[in-house]
């Protein structure tokens, strides 16, 4: 296992394999703001930075088509197992709190757990790209459910930090 993951390398991965990179809808640029999203929201409620980032790449990677496709991010999470040893070195609880954040994103649900609670919000805090209002009450964290946070997430939208962005606020 690595001591540091290989983001770049885990990203280049992620891009071939993913049916969906190149989605409007759930490629690229919704998985930079959803990274996004998790990091202002990790710091707000002490999640775990890596994860989230890792949740945005993860999350809808393995989506077949845009409207439902149950059972994607149980297969993005999968993805993430599978090239965890060569590329991103998560000890086994983390990877399986990835793997679980991932799974169970689809479901509507909210967690008590702060990372799994700022994946799936960072995630929600996107719904603004398809023009859907923010429902506070489907939110886990504290942060999540402000209009402050609401309105820094759509600001996203006009200005998508790229992922050596995303990655360098790891350091």
């Amino acid at each position: 296992m690595t001591a540091q993951p290989e983001l770049q390398a885990a990203l280049d991965a992620v891009r071939i394999l993913s049916p969906s990179s190149r989605s409007p809808v759930h490629g690229e640029d919704h998985w930079r703001r959803v990274a996004t999203n998790g990091l202002d929201l990790a710091v707000e409620v002490g999640a775990d930075r890596l994860l989230v980032v890792l949740f945005g790449l993860f999350h809808d990677s393995m989506r077949f088509n845009e409207s439902q496709d149950y059972g994607h991010g149980r297969r993005g999470g999968f993805l993430a197992c599978c090239l965890n040893d060569e590329l991103l070195g998560l000890s086994d609880d983390r990877l399986d709190l990835l793997d679980a954040a991932c799974a169970g994103h689809t479901n509507g649900g909210i967690s008590e757990d702060p990372t799994i609670g700022a994946c799936w919000d960072a995630d929600r805090l996107d719904l603004c790209r398809l023009g859907y209002r923010i429902d506070p009450g489907a939110m886990s964290t504290a942060p999540g459910r402000t209009t402050t946070v609401h309105a820094r997430a759509a600001s996203l939208l006009g200005a998508t930090p790229d992922w050596p962005a995303i990655f360098a606020r790891l350091a």
